[in-house]
């Protein structure tokens, strides 16, 4: 799978159960299975930095993950496309 900036991504499995995340102070928390979000960066040899924001746009973290933890849900390009049919 090549993920590119702006995909929409799922995890699906954690390599790392703790790891270094950023995010939004009183909000941000570990990534755990299931969580969604959008790749940033593409950091090269299979690894992107992922950013996951709750409901009211506050980051719960931003981490970076193996290519092989995660499932593309949409590309940029597809949620452009819906953009612009709306």
């Amino acid at each position: 799978m090549s993920l590119g900036a702006y995909d929409t991504v799922r995890v699906t499995s954690l390599l790392l159960k703790n790891r270094f995340v950023d995010g939004t102070a009183g909000v941000v928390r570990q990534p755990v299975v299931g969580d969604v979000g959008a790749v940033l960066h593409v950091l090269g040899g299979g690894s992107v930095a992922v950013e996951c924001i709750d409901s009211n746009g506050f980051t719960l973290w931003v981490a970076d993950f193996s290519e092989d933890e995660l499932e593309l849900v949409e590309t940029a390009e597809e949620g452009e496309l819906a953009a612009d049919a709306d």
